[in-house]
């Protein structure tokens, strides 16, 4: 399994984050993709062949960053894309990984991020609900090893590219799940709040609409 991040300067949330996957005997690479310099030369990766970490400049767009984690991505490898401003309880990635090895069903897997009493088939993302009636959890979710050859379109800045991702996967006939069989705490809209220049109203309707325009259509059941 590999885990791709995206960063900017939550440094505690990625310290915390990095010291949980490699708690995962699992996990083979972690890829940090680093919104600048200053978060690139502060990882220090020396003593940690797992860890890749790259540096990226401004305009910082997280699906260009998801883009380049799939490239430097093992080939057969289950690929987590998490946030550094998520916390996950101890073995989540062993349980998502196991879920999706188990059960060839599932394309795409999340932990329980609001309380639920069962795993949930999901047709969109979260869009900021915490109350058990959101989709899956694009800040952490995980994509079986056979979808990987996928790219998330860089046209789109927030979240509509989880959107895609989720149409991708339905499209070819597999399940999105939310598992209670393990749990993550988000931040929520943290990522968006260290973006103080995006014109969030005007780039979500932005967003919408190309969303919209280039979708997947899901096949008939």
């Amino acid at each position: 399994m590999n885990a791709i991040i995206p960063t900017r300067d939550n440094y505690e949330g990625l310290d915390r984050l990095l010291e949980q996957l490699q708690s995962s005997s699992k996990i083979s690479k972690i890829i940090v993709i680093c919104d600048g310099i200053e978060a690139y030369e502060r990882l220090d990766v020396t003593n940690n062949p797992k860890i890749i970490k790259i540096a990226t400049t401004w305009p910082f767009n997280i699906h260009r960053a998801w883009n380049i984690g799939i490239d430097l991505s093992e080939t057969g490898a289950h690929l987590f894309f998490v946030n550094d401003d998520v916390s996950l309880e101890d073995g989540c990635v062993d349980v998502l990984a196991a879920k999706l090895d188990r059960h060839d069903e599932i394309g795409l897997i999340c932990p329980q991020y609001a309380p639920t009493e069962a795993d949930r088939e999901v047709v969109d993302t979260c869009r900021g609900k915490y109350d058990g009636s959101g989709g899956m959890a694009g800040f952490a979710m995980m994509l079986t090893r056979d979808l990987t050859k996928y790219r998330f379109p860089e046209e789109l800045v927030l979240w509509y590219g989880d959107d895609h991702l989720v149409d991708h996967v339905l499209e070819r006939g597999r399940k999105c799940v939310i598992t209670t069989a393990t749990s993550c705490e988000h931040e929520n809209s943290k990522t968006i709040d260290k973006l103080p220049r995006l014109p969030l109203r005007t780039t979500v309707q932005s967003d919408s609409e190309t969303y919209e325009r280039i979708k997947v259509r899901p096949k008939e059941q």
